[in-house]
């Protein structure tokens, strides 16, 4: 630093500059006392209410383990895990067993113990006292068979033998009644133990839930401790280095060059300095205006398009002034309103612009409208691009901003409350009653509907691209607003499911690196860019006047040809 020094008297001058770097520096020695003296007065409270924040962190960890009756992290947690696991298989063993049973006790439903059905189960045929009555019943029959080939039906042997064998077969019957019995016992048996087994494994689980919540709510309480007594510990230590060091001098701070008292005065020629400081403010003036105009890192004009980004320009759209003369931007119903503005007709040309880009496509025509940021009026572009388009076919736009919709907000007073495209997606309105009808516009709406978290999954979705392809059963034009493409990845998502994707830039707004990194996302995933839409020009600026006066002179002409007067030929 330099301090420089004119007087009348050469020796007080120099004195005087002395003075002054003396008492500069002892200023800069005070100032790093104070600064040093409030630092560690910030440092002493914040330290007092870390500590206070600290105890009571701890208060309520200490409070929560003397509630839950917890001694160790694991309290109980090892023992449960095995008791589940052990009821588990237990659980599985039972409904095993269950089934098995339910598998033969359906097979004895239909049994007839005096039929001989119950011959064709191997659960009755082989259970060790059947096989013995058989056997007997066998026996049996083999001797009637043998002492009917020497006596009569009525010999005493003969009746005393089927006597013996109606016993055995009664005996037989009443054995098989006993055993499907049984069965039927073992089933409803088998179906309380496993019904006992699952309300065991049911109660254990809900304990082990219980222990999870505590765990949890545990390490929350305990990481907040450890995380208030880090931080207490950083603010102590630094506390303990600055009250141990003291306030530094700056030694890098000294008299290189003490004032002397000079030998004979110097003055300057009053011509030369007024040139002298004309000459430096016009280069200075001339290098801040080439150094603004290199550092212009914006889109203005349509050779800013061309020269900057390298893409086709589809249209510019003037800026709207209000009646008072304030720039406003875009409105809504100016296209109808005012159908012979600049504005009207830009629109018309933008409308142009994209019909012969597809004039040779078949099928309905889908468009989406984004930009790079929020505020560049792509809503109002959409919105009275699809008036334009409503005027020539059938439309429909789309909000698919499921974020922070526009529609609903700029149309209606229902604060998001109407059905929309999350409603239709998820299934709960249909197609047809989340459809609005805009009799003024000519135009049908699809708001965003409902409020969601994940709003990439469903414009991702599978039942997404179902519905374009139902609106394109109705609709000869889509038009999808959608959100800024560097905040989110959904205008990506959308541009798979358009022919068109059209880029609204607004005039000296976005830089030139983040539209550029917005088309080249585009470019990596082969969405036709069909070009870009200069937004809200300011025609009257210095940039733009008399740049677009021939070509936006609609208005102006409509009225000289009703002026001039009618030549009729004959």
């Amino acid at each position: 630093m330099n301090v420089t020094v004119r007087m009348a008297k050469p020796d007080l001058a120099a004195l005087t500059a002395n003075t002054i770097a003396e008492e500069y520096m002892s200023l800069v020695f005070e100032n790093e006392i104070e600064s040093a003296r409030r630092n560690q007065q910030f440092l002493t409270d914040r330290l007092t209410i870390l500590r206070e924040e600290l105890r009571e962190a701890e208060q309520r960890l200490q409070d929560y383990r003397e509630q839950e009756n917890i001694v160790t992290r694991s309290s109980g947690t090892t023992e449960v895990d095995e008791e589940l696991a052990a009821l588990s298989n237990r659980y599985f063993e039972a409904r095993e067993n269950r089934l098995r049973k339910e598998n033969l006790y359906q097979q004895l439903q239909n049994v007839n113990v005096n039929s001989k059905s119950w011959e064709k189960l191997p659960a009755i045929t082989n259970h060790p006292s059947i096989a013995q009555i058989q056997a007997d019943l066998n026996t049996l029959n083999q001797r009637k068979s043998e002492l009917s080939r020497r006596y009569g039906s009525r010999h005493n042997k003969m009746i005393a033998l089927n006597s013996e064998i109606e016993s055995v077969q009664s005996a037989l019957a009443s054995q098989v009644a006993d055993i499907i019995a049984g069965i039927r016992n073992d089933y409803e048996l088998s179906i309380k133990i496993e019904k006992a087994a699952e309300e065991t494994l049911n109660k254990v689980r809900d304990r082990k839930q219980q222990l999870g919540r505590k765990e949890f709510q545990l390490n929350d309480l305990t990481q907040d401790v450890e995380a208030k007594r880090e931080v207490y510990s950083i603010f102590l230590e630094r506390l303990n280095q600055d009250g141990a060091a003291g306030p530094a001098r700056n030694d890098n701070l000294w008299i290189a060059d003490p004032a002397i008292v000079p030998s004979y005065g110097q003055r300057t020629s009053l011509i030369r300095a007024s040139v002298a400081s004309l000459l430096l403010s016009f280069g200075l003036a001339m290098g801040l205006g080439l150094l603004f105009e290199l550092a212009n890192n914006k889109i203005v004009t349509t050779d800013d398009v061309e020269r900057k980004l390298g893409r086709a320009l589809i249209g510019i759209l003037p800026l709207i002034p209000r009646t008072d003369g304030t720039p406003s931007g875009l409105t809504t119903d100016e296209y109808l309103n005012n159908p012979d503005s600049r504005f009207a007709e830009a629109l018309r040309t933008v409308r142009t612009s994209l019909s012969l880009a597809t004039l040779n496509r078949e099928g309905t025509n889908k468009f989406l409208v984004t930009a790079s940021q929020m505020s560049e009026g792509k809503t109002s572009v959409a919105l009275s691009l699809a008036v334009a388009f409503g005027q020539m076919s059938r439309t429909i736009i789309l909000d698919g901003d499921l974020r922070k919709p526009s529609l609903e907000r700029v149309l209606t007073t229902s604060h998001h409350k109407l059905p929309g495209l999350t409603d239709v997606i998820a299934g709960t309105v249909s197609l047809e009653e989340a459809i609005q009808h805009r009799e003024e516009e000519g135009i049908d709406l699809l708001f965003s509907g409902s409020r969601t978290i994940r709003p990439l999954e469903l414009l991702s979705s599978n039942r997404f691209g179902e519905l374009m392809e139902e609106l394109s059963q109705s609709y000869d034009t889509i038009i999808i607003d959608s959100p800024p493409c560097v905040a989110v990845s959904d205008a990506y998502v959308l541009s798979t499911q358009v022919d068109t994707v059209m880029f609204v830039v607004k005039s000296n707004e976005a830089t030139v690196p983040i539209i550029r990194h917005c088309l080249g996302r585009f470019e990596n995933i082969d969405a036709n860019v069909a070009g870009v839409l200069l937004n809200q020009v300011d025609l009257e600026s210095v940039h733009h006047y008399g740049r677009y006066q021939d070509y936006y002179s609609y208005h102006s002409y409509g009225e000289t040809e009703k002026s001039e007067p009618t030549i009729v030929k004959s």
